[in-house]
């Protein structure tokens, strides 16, 4: 099998003088959008399927990369961050919606995989 040291259709590596000035961007931001209500949050890069199960905007649930664990449990790679941001709300302890109109201002800089066209 050859050796591919190339990155996969649609992404690419980030250094040298873009990925400082991509975290510089980022160290001044992050205070700002925490003035304004906004919490950090870190989801999974992997979900189980049922997250995504339901079509979200432009990716079929058809595109999605999928993959079993252990048990034989269909995962699949986070194609949208909205769906893992709200399994991560509703799970949180203590969390019971109610609609008072305001809304839950979250932070999340992760990456999203999905098939392009």
């Amino acid at each position: 099998m050859e050796q591919k040291l190339h990155t996969p259709e649609g992404v690419r590596d980030i250094y040298n003088r873009e990925c400082a000035v991509k975290l510089a961007l980022q160290k001044k931001l992050n205070p700002v959008l925490h003035l304004y209500g906004y919490q950090d949050i870190q989801t999974p890069t992997f979900e189980y399927f049922d997250v995504f199960r339901k079509e979200i905007g432009s990716t079929s649930i058809r595109d999605l990369y999928k993959f079993f664990d252990r048990e034989g449990n269909i995962l699949a790679l986070r194609p949208d961050i909205t769906p893992s941001i709200a399994r991560a709300v509703a799970k949180k302890k203590g969390f019971i919606y109610v609609d008072t109109g305001a809304m839950y201002r979250v932070l999340g800089r992760v990456g999203v995989i999905h098939h392009e066209q």
